[in-house]
């Protein structure tokens, strides 16, 4: 009898523990910014929707034109050209300046 009592306890407690181990992890890292809603919201004024170019140049293939860096120092200083200008500051945080700019890069 003691050791079927004793299996029961073991067996409750290796339940509740698993169960206990089902809880979501609150210790990771938020996700970066967004990259695409980021160019929804910040460059297709300029840009268009579909990074096809309006008041600013097409982007839908940038990144067979640039480099990922390329693009970065493009955002953060602005550029003046016969293609049009781009304002610096469009964006100013690092993280979103980076991310926009690996999106961008990958569209060839």
């Amino acid at each position: 009898m003691k050791k079927l009592v004793t299996a029961v306890l073991m067996l409750a407690v290796v339940i509740g523990l698993s169960a206990c181990g089902n809880k979501a992890d609150n210790t990771t890292a938020p996700a970066g910014p967004n990259a695409e809603a980021i160019v929804k919201t910040k460059c297709a004024t300029c840009h268009g929707q579909n990074l096809e170019g309006v008041i600013g140049p097409k982007l839908n293939d940038i990144g067979a034109r640039l480099t990922k860096d390329d693009i970065a120092k493009v955002i953060k200083d602005g550029k003046t050209g016969n293609i049009g200008v781009m304002p610096p500051g469009s964006l100013t945080k690092q993280d979103e300046i980076d991310a926009v700019a690996e999106y961008l890069a990958a569209k060839k």
